[in-house]
Formats: C-alpha cells, sequence, structure tokens
C-alpha cells in the first residue's frame, strides 16, 4: 500500500508534466538525446543496492526520452561518495550527458564541510528512487539485544570510511547517547561488511541496507537483531526498531544526531551537474517521473527487492537546499564526527 501511494502519485504527475510540455510546445530541444549515450556515475562499489538501482535505471530511463538514448553506468566508489559529487560539480560536461548517484553521507559531507568543492544545492536534482535508511545490526548470539545494552558493553561494528553514515552516526551514539561501538572501519559496502560479519571479523554493522539483509534471508532465518534505524522514521517492515533520534535524550544533542539521519532522505537520488540547459533538466525529470509509473519498471524493481518511494527533482532541489540551511550551531557540533571536515 506505501509503495502503491506513491506510484500513483507518480502517474498523477507525469501526466500533470506531459500536459505542461504540451501547452508549452514541448521541450525546445527533443532531438538532443537521440544517439546520445549518457554516464551514470554510481558512489558504491559493484553488487550493493545503490549498484542495483543505477543499474535498473540505466535499463529504462532511455525508454522515456525521445531518442531514446543509450545508458552506462560506472562504478566510482570513493571518499564516502564524495568523489562522484566533486567529479561532477567540477569534471563532467555540464550538457546532460553524465548523471550520478551516490552515497547520502557524501551530502552530509558537504553540508558541513566550507572547502570547496560540489555544491549540491547548486546541481541538478532529477528524482529520488527511494529514501535510503541504513540499520545497525548484530548477530543474535551477540550479548547486546538493544540499544541500551550497547551502553553497557561493546561490540564491534562495521563501517566504510571515517565520513562515512555508519562511523559518523556511531561516532556520534557513542558521544551524545552513551554506547560502546568499536567502530571498524575500512569496509567498502554492504556485501564487504556481510562477509566480515560472516567471517567472525566483526560482530555486527552500523548500516546494512534492508535489501542486502532481505537478500540473505537473515530476518526470516532469525540470524540478526535491529538496534537502530539511522533514519527519521521508522521503517514499516520493522516498526519497533527506534530511529537513531529516539536514543537521544537531550535537544541540543537531537539536534546533531537528526542533521545526520536527515542525510537518509536524500536517499537514492540521481543528480547532474551544476548549469544542465533548462530544457534538457526537464527531459530528465520528466523521463524519470515517467519511469517509476512504468509497470515494467516497477516489475523490475520488485524482483530486485528496491522499494520505491519516490521524489521528483524539484522536490528534492527543495530538500537539499533546505539542508545546506542548517544552522551553524548545529553544523559546527556535527562536525565533531566526521575528522578532516575544514
Amino acid at each position: 500500500m506505501h509503495q502503491r501511494v506513491f506510484i500513483v502519485a507518480a502517474v498523477a504527475l507525469t501526466g500533470m508534466l506531459n500536459g505542461a510540455a504540451a501547452q508549452s510546445g514541448g521541450s525546445a530541444a527533443p532531438d538532443f538525446y537521440r544517439g546520445k549515450t549518457i554516464s551514470i556515475l554510481i558512489g558504491a562499489p559493484p553488487g550493493g543496492g545503490f549498484d542495483l538501482a543505477a543499474r535498473l535505471v540505466a535499463r529504462h530511463l532511455g525508454r522515456q526520452i525521445a531518442g531514446q538514448p543509450a545508458f552506462i553506468p560506472q562504478n566510482m566508489p570513493g571518499a564516502s561518495g564524495v568523489r562522484v559529487i566533486d567529479y561532477l560539480f567540477n569534471v563532467a560536461p555540464h550538457d546532460g550527458a553524465t548523471i550520478g548517484i551516490t552515497l547520502p553521507s557524501s551530502y552530509l559531507s558537504k553540508v558541513l564541510d566550507s572547502s570547496e568543492g560540489g555544491k549540491p544545492h547548486q546541481m541538478t536534482w532529477i528524482g529520488r528512487l527511494a529514501a535510503f535508511r541504513g540499520y545497525g545490526v548484530v548477530w543474535t548470539d551477540v550479548p547486546v539485544k538493544n540499544f541500551a545494552e550497547a551502553r553497557e558493553r561493546a561490540v564491534s561494528m562495521g563501517a566504510e570510511g571515517p565520513t562515512g553514515l555508519a562511523a559518523v552516526t556511531m561516532s556520534a551514539l557513542n558521544a551524545l547517547g552513551g554506547s560502546k561501538f568499536n567502530i571498524v572501519k575500512g569496509y567498502s559496502g554492504n556485501a564487504d561488511q556481510g562477509l566480515a560479519m560472516q567471517r567472525g571479523e566483526i560482530q555486527g554493522s552500523g548500516s546494512l541496507s534492508w535489501e542486502y539483509i532481505d537478500s540473505l534471508d537473515w530476518v526470516k532465518q532469525g540470524k540478526i537483531r535491529f538496534i537502530f534505524n539511522i533514519g527519521l522514521s521508522r521503517y514499516h517492515r520493522i516498526p519497533d526498531v527506534p530511529t537513531v533520534t529516539e536514543l537521544i535524550d537531550n535537544e541540543d544533542d537531537k539536534a546533531v544526531v537528526r542533521l545526520i539521519a536527515s542525510s537518509t532522505e536524500i536517499g537514492r537520488a540521481f543528480v547532474g551537474p551544476p548549469g544542465i540547459p533548462q530544457d534538457r533538466t526537464e527531459i530528465l525529470r520528466q523521463a524519470f517521473t515517467a519511469m517509476i509509473g512504468n509497470q515494467e519498471f516497477r516489475d523490475d524493481a520488485e524482483k530486485l527487492k528496491l522499494e520505491l518511494e519516490p521524489q521528483t527533482g524539484a522536490e528534492m532541489q527543495k530538500l537539499v537546499t533546505s539542508a545546506m540551511n542548517t544552522s551553524q550551531k548545529v553544523i559546527d557540533r556535527t562536525r565533531d564526527f566526521m575528522p578532516g571536515l575544514k
């Protein structure tokens, strides 16, 4: 039901957009994409949910664009996704032939980092497939059943780089919530952390995706416990798992954790460089919305166990702009949990 509501909205929005285009005489550059190859840069390694999402879009988005351009996905992991943002902002042509998907924590890095580089609110937002909530999990034989017990007993938890969502969240929970997570950094993604858990290198992970967990049937088999949900709202499939903001009592501290968790609302969103001509921006945005409403696309997403909570490019633009306007007090405090930021 949750997914169906979003799909109906997407179909309705597609009709409105197409109607508006017809009234204005259509795009000023309907043939720009004919014969073109569009690159989708992926700020994550192969095999994870972001990689699957990008390859799904690469198979379907071109069918919704006049001229049916080819889409080529290219993995570009690095710096917890910041590499893709900076490449799109500073290197890629700003003509609408290169777009990307990257990790939500990369946008948080940009909110907090005053140095030069890509500015997310100035980039061209195309649309979002879904929010991305990460989950802190441990094996069921680990002597920590919930966050309260994580305050009493240390547990080794996998994470990506020091600015990744898992590491930043657990660092904040340790400092502000009194937990004793032993954060083991350096894993490349969900699959890498999952293998490390199975090898016994770590007892859990600080940010596994639902798709990855579900693909291994760990929930059905009762192999893991959920400790926290890195998101602003509880997930309907596991409604008893608290969000990280619920684990913090002090309101000033809660604002810091809320900012960290807000990056999950960026989720699996597609973005282009700044300055893409407006007519091409509208072509990409309308095509993305039409793709979301396409039954074949939805069927493929379901086969991959990729849930859909779409938002339009315009909605994403507002969301990112709002995040970039976070108060300096909260930014300064949050920087303490992302080492190396200026």
